[in-house]
């Protein structure tokens, strides 16, 4: 079947970085570096999609994916990010994912079944401008096309098993 025994399907090929560019709006879900020198994020969940969030390289983060009661389904119950070696269950409540990125570059992850997508967007700690606030890569349209709305349940997701809700 391809999953594992916890239910993940088991990495095929950890993708390649998504190439950045200069172009269009940035990212609002940006992570801010703590006094213990930890980046922290929150975003919500949403029954439709991921969010896209932007990090700092050589910084451990500290990402919590709130997930309101009645926002995990069967589409988005599981989260999988291949560059960071991370595979999740999430839980209505705080799910906290931590890593610490060791390059630039835009990473996707996604749900279990690969069909609801997000991106990781990782800069150089030199570009990271003020000293507590991480900079935003920007996103060319077609990227922020490919990604499925966090935010916008009206949104038609990729699989056919998310239609119905």
């Amino acid at each position: 079947s391809g999953l594992d025994s916890n239910g993940f399907g088991a990495f095929r090929d950890s993708p390649a970085p998504v190439s950045a560019s200069s172009s269009q709006a940035v990212s609002p879900n940006t992570a801010v570096v703590n006094t213990s020198g930890v980046q922290e994020v929150t975003t919500p969940l949403s029954r439709r999609g991921y969010p896209a969030i932007t990090v700092r390289a050589g910084t451990p983060v500290r990402w919590n994916l709130s997930a309101e009661q009645g926002a995990i389904n069967g589409c988005n119950n599981a989260i999988v990010i291949p560059e960071f070696k991370i595979e999740k269950r999430l839980r209505a409540g705080d799910n906290i994912i931590e890593f610490t990125p060791t390059k630039a570059g835009r990473f996707r992850y996604s749900c279990w079944m690969g069909m609801i997508r997000g991106t990781i967007t990782v800069v150089d700690a030199d570009a990271a401008g003020a000293p507590d606030r991480t900079a935003a890569l920007l996103e060319t349209p077609a990227e922020a096309a490919e990604q499925t709305p966090a935010d916008d349940d009206s949104a038609s997701p990729s699989c056919a098993c998310c239609r119905s809700f």
